[in-house]
């Protein structure tokens, strides 16, 4: 297939703790789609824009989003002044834009998310103290990204799942991408 006839996947922002993945992604899928993926260096960098402005163009242009949410929350954020991160706001850009969407999430998300809903907690009920869970998941920030990704009357040209491995994720990867045909889980 010629480059101007594939299409463009945009791998969300994602990176720390995921680099292998996230090679192995861009592997699988540059023989058959146009990849755009921070961390590769294939997102168009202009010197006028910031970084989220360059991924937000990328989101804009893409005809698939690939979210990866993994226990880390992201960069993008500060201290004073509570904001999304850069890979959360590529998600909810995606959605806002009805994009082709395609979610990896970690299953230490889903599980800590189905564990507040089985307190009765919700997240901005918590202090910012109790909201910081290092040893697990960085921040409640990673569920409320989650959640907020989560449809419940899913369009056909979106999909969810969760993993426990690269492995696992690396197989929908390929039931997704190279081989659509087969089932999905």
């Amino acid at each position: 297939m010629q480059v101007m006839d594939r299409k463009t996947i945009m791998v969300s922002s994602t990176v720390y703790g995921v680099e292998d993945l996230l090679e192995s992604i861009y592997d699988m899928l540059d023989d058959e789609y146009n990849v755009v993926m921070s961390h590769k260096g294939t997102v168009t960098n202009s010197s006028a824009n910031s970084c989220y402005m360059d991924c937000e163009e990328a989101v804009r242009k893409c005809d698939i989003f690939l979210g990866i949410l993994t226990p880390s929350y992201g960069s993008g954020i500060t201290k004073i002044e509570p904001c999304y991160s850069i890979t959360h706001k590529e998600m909810l850009l995606a959605k806002e834009l009805n994009k082709k969407r395609f979610f990896l999430v970690n299953e230490k998300i889903t599980f800590a998310d189905n564990f507040l809903k089985e307190m009765g907690l919700e997240i901005d009920m918590l202090t910012a103290e109790q909201k910081r869970m290092k040893t697990f998941i960085s921040s409640l920030s990673v569920i409320q990204m989650y959640r907020d990704i989560l449809q419940k009357n899913s369009p056909p040209d979106y999909h969810i799942d969760s993993y426990s491995r690269f492995a696992e994720a690396e197989v929908k990867i390929q039931r997704w991408f190279i081989s659509p045909d087969s089932s999905r889980n």
